[in-house]
């Protein structure tokens, strides 16, 4: 007599997560082809090695003649000021990317729900704020803030600050008048 074949003991493990870390970004190849390139690790306490390795892919694809793809801009990136002053911007006639700055002298921090801030670029004796940076991410405005101050934006405030606030036209809302987005602050 044979012994009935035993059944396969369900799996009680579970499977991680497909990555703990993945940074992915757009290139163009040497042949003009775009390439979706994406670097994991399996914890994301690992995400160090990422970088490097990212650094290390870049210098490779450089020297082989990839280029970074020409891609939508994330309005929650933040945007830090070159290494070497920028040029003196011009007025463009449209939205068109264009840096342009408004000398102000009062930064107004107005933390909101949800680890949020606004904050308010103001010249002395205006009615209203020169620039608004509205519904920022509290790390996002630290990060707009330190060439100038190290205030939590957490916290209100009204600081005594003179600086050129860097901004470009955005979309625009009707004809001919375009939406005003913070890029940086130079002290």
């Amino acid at each position: 007599m044979t012994q009935p074949e035993e059944a396969p003991a369900e799996a009680t493990h579970s499977y991680p997560a497909e990555a703990g870390f993945s940074l992915n970004w757009q290139m163009i190849d040497a042949n003009g082809s775009p390439v979706q390139v994406t670097m994991r690790v399996a914890t994301a306490d690992e995400w160090k090695k990422v970088i490097r390795e990212r650094v290390e892919f870049l210098q490779a694809a450089n020297k082989g003649g990839w280029k970074f793809a020409n891609v939508a801009k994330n309005p929650d990136a933040v945007e830090f000021p070159p290494s070497r002053p920028a040029p003196a911007p011009s007025a463009p006639a449209n939205g068109n990317g264009s840096e342009l700055s408004k000398r102000i002298n009062v930064i107004k921090v107005l933390p909101q729900p949800g680890d949020k801030v606004n904050v308010e670029f103001w010249a002395t004796g205006r009615k209203y704020a020169e620039l608004y940076a509205k519904g920022w991410a509290l790390d996002r405005a630290k990060k707009l803030l330190a060439p100038v101050t190290q205030h939590n934006p957490a916290s209100p405030a009204e600081l005594s600050i003179t600086c050129d606030v860097v901004y470009s036209l955005g979309k625009e809302y009707k004809p001919g008048k375009h939406y005003e987005d913070v890029q940086y602050i130079k002290a």
